[in-house]
């Protein structure tokens, strides 16, 4: 990496200073472009991981409201076993809902 402190009106002409100060643009530049690119995979990981979250939500909500509809079909559940599925339906809607 260029030190332009290292560059003083004794040891560099105009054109060495132009060439330190192009040089230190470009290695800017191209750190510039390592974090765009940091940040656009970090943004593309993270945009994967809210897509698995919510399809494992969906999945979640969709197997308590068919569980739900299995119980409603069997004309001799329990009360209690009614009562169960009714409180984890209500779970996941609370969850859902926040």
């Amino acid at each position: 990496m260029f030190d332009m402190s290292s560059c003083t009106d004794i040891t560099c002409d105009d054109a060495i200073k132009e060439l330190y100060e192009f040089e230190i643009t470009k290695q800017n530049k191209r750190r510039l472009d390592n974090v765009r690119d940091e940040l656009n995979t970090v943004i593309a990981t993270f945009a994967l991981i809210v897509e698995k979250t919510k399809l494992l939500r969906i999945g979640r909500e969709q197997n308590s409201i068919e569980q739900a509809k299995r119980f409603l079909d069997v004309p001799n559940s329990s009360i209690d076993e009614i009562q169960n599925i009714f409180e984890q339906v209500n779970q996941v809607i609370s969850s859902t809902s926040s």
